[in-house]
């Protein structure tokens, strides 16, 4: 199945950049993209606001500039397994403007060119700070609550329908399905027409495309 190139055309890179930051803006995770030094090319405003920086005082810096000396021994290692290809989801606590850490979950997956070659990554960043409700006579909390999205984990085998021989070929690429992806959205997303769902379907061997799960890593083949 072929991409039609007129309907690709006919939808701006112009657009298709403010389609997806107004998809990043609206979600309720942080989200960021580094490139292959580590450093920040974007955050969303909901990351800004974790950290309670601008986001133009986070572009252009280190993501190890947020975060204390014992935690860039957890980041370092997370970004080597991403250099290698791999998708990881670890715990890391982030240094806030007024010096507060701020525990998160972070699902993180590597970005390549279509060659394959290593170029930066993006994550997808939970906030599971605790909030006390109930507190003892004496101050001590007994009760808190967490808000927080679970993610699938990366374990071997566990990703249905998804061929990982596919993304190594010529011209194909990974992508990590995040929370709220569904396949139509991916496939304007990669191809500029969501029609191209069943093209990603047939590539994937997906027995059911409209069930996506975080963290399923797809392959996206070349249009023609």
């Amino acid at each position: 199945m072929k991409a039609d190139p007129t309907t690709i055309k006919n939808i701006s890179q112009e657009e298709l950049a403010i389609r997806y930051q107004a998809l990043v803006d609206s979600m309720n995770d942080g989200f960021g993209v580094i490139n292959k030094e580590g450093i920040f090319t974007y955050v969303n405003s909901h990351f800004a606001k974790m950290l309670e920086y601008s986001m133009e005082e986070i572009v252009g810096k280190s993501l190890l500039d947020f975060v204390s000396e014992d935690n860039k021994k957890i980041v370092r290692e997370n970004i080597r397994q991403r250099m290698q290809g791999e998708a990881t989801q670890y715990e890391v606590e982030w240094t806030r403007n007024d010096g507060e850490q701020v525990p998160t979950i972070v699902s993180g997956a590597p970005m390549v060119d279509d060659e394959g070659n290593h170029m930066g990554s993006f994550a997808v960043i939970t906030d599971i700070t605790q909030k006390f409700t109930l507190f003892r006579y004496d101050g001590i909390p007994v009760r808190a609550t967490l808000d927080v999205s679970f993610l699938q984990a990366k374990e071997k085998g566990k990703y249905p329908g998804q061929n990982p021989t596919t993304v190594n070929q010529s011209g194909y690429r990974r992508r990590m399905v995040n929370e709220g992806d569904t396949i139509d959205w991916i496939a304007f997303e990669e191809y500029g027409d969501s029609a191209m769902w069943r093209f990603i379907a047939d590539t994937n061997n997906l027995d059911n495309p409209a069930k996506l799960k975080p963290g399923q890593v797809l392959a996206i083949a070349p249009p023609d």
